[in-house]
């Protein structure tokens, strides 16, 4: 239907069943449209999408008798009573507008827009954004303290375009436009449903509309790839697999071994397996085994989603563990370790006995309760199974002529323990018992006793710090604390004793932060706790040959890539996210890239995070960077003059290479495939004896914060890629001294150019955050600063204050605290509720 036509069709439904409401009272109007159509919420869905041909957006509420479609934005009923006033009798006045109060449909995304606002603190002065009353909406954008609206960013246009950049500018026109509405989600709930699923294909976008929202299109999902591909996948997974007799427990209770199922499986559907180098890959969907989710720490049933076979490697690694088990992998596959305090990945020919692996407490399945005598382990493990499945935690142990299955505790790793005793060390917590955080694993009602009493100790010194903070003073680490704020201790007593009220704000801050602090350290362990978890112990590790067979077997467990069995959380062969999956591959990528400054010309005053447009966490996995600078050089100018003049003469020795483009390309395509360096024990000495030289050469004074780090082992590994690509260069098979001392050249040159600090220092921060060790340092003592003179000002910590205390805590001259407090405002961590006065966001 054409537009007409349309206004036609929705002023008929208006004159029939709608109406136009305006509800007056003092403080203004609100005006609404509201259809009463039908009953059918898909009927009424389709009207409201057609109102959005006509820039409308209408909300449909469903009622006992009737669906409600109601127009509730001031310019949606504008615009409404705008398409149909050539038709309708319902058309009337609609009051101005008093108050400047966003509908849901004039809502706009709050993170962009908190980008720009940050963006327009940088590049307009805090002055004019004053003189234009936009400062407080600004800085409000910019701490996401609100959702933006339509109304106020055209506002912001209005006022200050200006000023702004062509680039701001258009950011916020075009967030204005109408083009779009957000939508809240209400509801999410699981449809069964059995048959196909369909998609659209849409290149460059990759979206499209669907009942009035915008979605994906999905790609690049696993059972989308080529045979091939997938194949190929498997391949790279380095035989990461389970032995034949490998026993797999089922959803259901029953327990197979593994290889007998796979094997089964593929001769069983030749048709459909996926063939690849030395691997067989079957889709399947009828197997259902038990995962873990990693992430809520609970065992889970589902669908297997392949099941797979690999040629079988020349050994395997055979494991047992604290509660009698013991399974059989390839050396490579992984299996889940609890190391420096996270669970994480370790290859079976890694793991070591006293290691602690990942197990769990309960499986929440049924298992029939085994009747026969434990006279053999596959009856002590039917047994223990069973146990599992009450929630019981059991041992098997080997007794004369029989085993014995004997119920235990739950168990956790012995560093649960320091970690809660490094926490409440910051207000003077001690273990009762400290000899078991030495061990391996500790039992569950010793670690529960020892939090209770650290939430005890906790809630005890923020009685103390409310009622007495002098003697709160005496929980916390007083030479610490004093000299986070530029004191020594004895004065932040002497000033505590007195009643200062500054220092007693200090107090009562810094327990409340440290109470936060251990809190959380607490939770991370209940974590654990709470969760179906079980640590066992290895207790042994032994390489056995393999002896005759062919294949090894994996089952894939999508998305959680874990499952259970033998009361452990076991792997299924995955670590390179692609449409859901994990694989293993070495990736040999050299980037060489190039960037020119933010400003256009390279700013020697700034470091070089601040020019460019690139992440420091991604500019700091360069190896190498070099600044390559314009600066006026008689010689070099007059050089580069004569060498453009006679190119563009046509002087082909000019541009001719010393050595041929095509020999250099078949040089270096030589080296990389033919020549493959080792490090020699002098070229060791040498990168060992500068990394130490250089780590030694750290200051290692009583200031506390982020101390500057002039290597680490970032700069290490670099090293060493550049000696062996040096004595590659020479073709060379063995890394020597002189290739170690040319590559320690090469990052000596680059750290002293780019990443040296205000007082001369080497500082690997300014590469690795943007900022060198003192500025963090000084950036966060003056956030502290601000943070406790709060509450000396009725609209925040006073500006002469704050930076009166800066100066007494070394933060540095008046000049330079108003230079961090800029800065700190336009990172978004502070604002300035009424100038002269800062609160910490």
């Amino acid at each position: 239907m054409d537009d007409e036509a349309l206004k036609a069709f929705i002023a008929g439904a208006l004159d029939s069943d709608g109406c136009v409401s305006v509800k007056k009272s003092e403080r203004g109007s609100v005006v609404h449209i509201e259809f009463l159509l039908s009953n059918d919420l898909e009927s009424d869905k389709a009207f409201a999408l057609l109102l959005r041909r006509f820039d409308i957006y209408a909300r449909v509420i469903p009622g006992k008798g009737v669906n409600k479609i109601r127009v509730t934005g001031r310019e949606d009923v504008t615009n409404l009573l705008n398409a149909v006033k050539d038709y309708s009798v319902k058309v009337k006045e609609i009051p101005t507008k008093k108050h400047l109060v966003s509908a849901r449909s004039d809502k706009v995304p709050a993170e962009p827009v908190r980008r720009i606002a940050k963006a327009i603190i940088k590049s307009v002065p805090a002055k004019v954004l004053q003189e234009r009353g936009l400062w407080s909406t600004v800085y409000s954008y910019a701490g996401g303290k609100y959702q933006p609206s339509r109304i106020q960013l055209r506002k912001i246009v209005e006022r200050l375009g200006d000023v702004l950049t062509p680039e701001i500018r258009l950011k916020l026109e075009v967030l204005a436009t109408r083009d779009y509405f957000l939508d809240e989600i209400v509801s999410i709930e699981r449809v069964p449903y059995e048959g196909y699923v369909y998609d659209l294909y849409v290149p460059g976008e990759h979206n499209f509309l669907a009942e009035g929202i915008i979605v994906h299109n999905c790609i690049d999902e696993f059972d989308k790839m080529s045979d091939r591909d997938r194949s190929a996948i498997h391949e790279a997974l380095e035989q990461q697999s389970y032995h034949h007799d490998f026993e797999l427990l089922l959803a259901d209770g029953r327990k197979v071994k593994i290889g007998e199922l796979v094997d089964s499986l593929i001769e069983a559907n030749r048709d459909k397996v996926i063939l690849g180098r030395d691997t067989e890959i079957l889709p399947v969907d009828e197997i259902e085994v038990l995962a873990y989710d990693l992430e809520k720490k609970e065992v889970v049933k589902v669908k297997a989603n392949r099941v797979s076979r690999h040629k079988a490697p020349e050994k395997f690694i055979r494991l047992r563990f604290s509660n009698g088990r013991e399974i059989v992998v390839t050396p490579e596959h992984p299996i889940m370790v609890w190391e420096n305090g996270e669970i994480r990945e370790k290859p079976a020919e890694k793991v070591t006995v006293d290691d602690v692996v990942l197990g769990v407490a309960r499986y929440p399945i049924e298992i029939e309760q085994p009747g026969e005598p434990l006279r053999d382990e596959r009856a002590a493990w039917n047994r223990q199974d069973y146990l599992y499945s009450l929630g019981i935690v059991s041992k098997i142990k080997k007794a004369p002529g029989r085993y014995e299955v004997a119920p235990t505790e739950r168990t956790f790793p012995g560093e649960l323990l320091k970690m809660l005793r490094d926490a409440g060390k910051e207000l003077r917590f001690k273990l009762s018992k400290w000899y078991p955080a030495r061990k391996p694993l500790v039992p569950e009602k010793l670690l529960r006793e020892e939090i209770q009493r650290l939430k005890d100790h906790i809630k005890h010194v923020r009685e103390v710090a409310e009622k007495e903070p002098s003697k709160a003073l005496n929980y916390l680490i007083k030479s610490k604390i004093a000299s986070k704020y530029g004191l020594t201790s004895q004065t932040l007593e002497h000033w505590v004793a007195r009643g200062e009220q500054l220092a007693l704000s200090i107090v009562k801050n810094e327990v409340e932060k440290t109470a936060e602090r251990i809190e959380e350290a607490i939770k991370n362990v209940e974590e654990l706790l709470d969760g179906n978890v079980n640590f066992l112990e290895v207790k042994k590790v032994e390489e056995i040959p393999n002896e005759g067979w062919e294949w090894v077997y994996d089952v894939t467990v999508e998305p959680y890539h874990l499952f259970v069995s033998h009361g452990l959380v076991l792997h299924n062969t995955i670590s390179i996210s692609k449409a859901g999956i994990t694989a293993t591959l070495n990736a040999r990528t050299t980037v060489i890239a190039a960037a020119n400054p933010k400003f256009g010309r390279f700013n020697r005053m700034k470091s070089l995070p601040e020019q460019l447009d690139l992440p420091p966490t991604l500019l700091s996995r360069f190896d190498l960077i070099f600044l390559l600078l314009d600066e006026p050089d008689e010689k070099i100018d007059a050089s580069i003059a004569e060498h453009i003049l006679k190119v563009r003469r046509g002087e082909a020795e000019v541009v001719t290479p010393k050595i041929p483009y095509d020999l250099l390309k078949k040089y270096i395509a030589y080296a990389r495939k033919n020549v493959h360096p080792v490090l020699s024990r002098e070229a060791m000495e040498e990168i060992k004896r500068y990394y130490v030289k250089m780590r030694k050469s750290l200051k290692r004074g009583n200031e506390e914060g982020v101390q500057p780090i002039p290597i680490t082992a970032r700069q290490l590994e670099a090293l060493i890629r550049l000696s062996e690509a040096h004595a590659r260069m020479r073709l060379s098979e063995t890394v020597t001294r002189e290739d170690a001392r040319a590559a320690i050249e090469l990052i000596e040159a680059m750290m002293r150019t780019i990443a040296v600090d205000e007082e001369g220092n080497i500082d690997v921060s300014i590469l690795e955050v943007g900022k060198s060790s003192k500025k963090l340092n000084k950036i966060e003592k003056l956030v502290d600063i601000i943070k406790n003179l709060e509450p000396e000002g009725e609209y925040g910590a006073p500006a002469d204050k704050v930076i009166e205390a800066a100066k007494q805590a070394g933060v540095g001259s008046k000049r330079e605290v108003e230079k961090l407090i800029e800065e700190l405002k336009a990172d978004g961590r502070i604002y300035e509720p009424r100038a002269g006065f800062y609160r910490v966001l």
